[in-house]
């Protein structure tokens, strides 16, 4: 699993995760309000929503795992209205811009 590559216990990565909640919500409030706002400059309020649930959709849609042979991450997309395949076309093609813009190294 991923998070063995920073912790040897899940109590230990459990208790890191509780000590930098506030960090990361503020962090992920600053990243909202990025994303609304470039949305809305393009496109107004209601394009900035569609854009907003698109982007959420589109990461729930992934799974960060680790590769041990090649030592590094991969992130694996993943149907989650059918039968759980992983990587196929009609996952990846839709998500392709999303990933170049946000992530272009993973």
């Amino acid at each position: 699993a991923l998070w063995t590559q920073e912790w040897s216990a899940i109590e230990a990565a459990l208790k890191d995760a509780a000590a930098e909640t506030q960090q990361m919500l503020e962090k992920s409030i600053t990243h909202d309000d990025d994303i609304m706002n470039k949305l809305s400059s393009r496109g107004g309020n209601d394009f900035a929503k569609i854009g907003a649930l698109a982007y959420r959709q589109t990461l729930a849609a992934t799974k960060l795992v680790w590769n041990t042979k090649r030592q590094t991450t991969w992130n694996a997309l993943k149907e989650i209205s059918t039968n759980g395949d992983m990587q196929t076309m009609d996952v990846i093609y839709p998500a392709s811009p999303f990933f170049l813009y946000t992530a272009p190294d993973l």
